[in-house]
């Protein structure tokens, strides 16, 4: 399958079959991302590179710089030792 490629600073993140027949392209930049759907995946590409260009784009939050999350202790788990029985 061949696609477009994404202006220069831009990146496919994710290009998803939804349903048959409905596909979803997910563009990421330093600073920002994008979704297109489309029909096939070829068509969600473009519908996503089409919003690149008229800067329908979403920011994202706090400079775009990804995070790290302890979820067991975000989430108060406390570790406890298992009753695991080896044979």
């Amino acid at each position: 399958m061949e696609l477009p490629d994404p202006p220069e600073g831009w990146s496919l993140k994710a290009l998803i079959e939804i349903n048959e027949g409905s596909w979803s392209a997910n563009l990421w930049a330093n600073d920002a991302y994008v979704y297109g759907y489309g029909t096939s995946a070829k068509y969600a590409m473009l519908d996503a590179l089409s919003r690149v260009e008229n800067g329908d784009v979403f920011e994202r939050l706090s400079g775009g710089r990804p995070t790290t999350v302890d979820l067991v202790k975000a989430l108060g788990i406390e570790k406890k030792p298992t009753d695991v029985r080896r044979i």
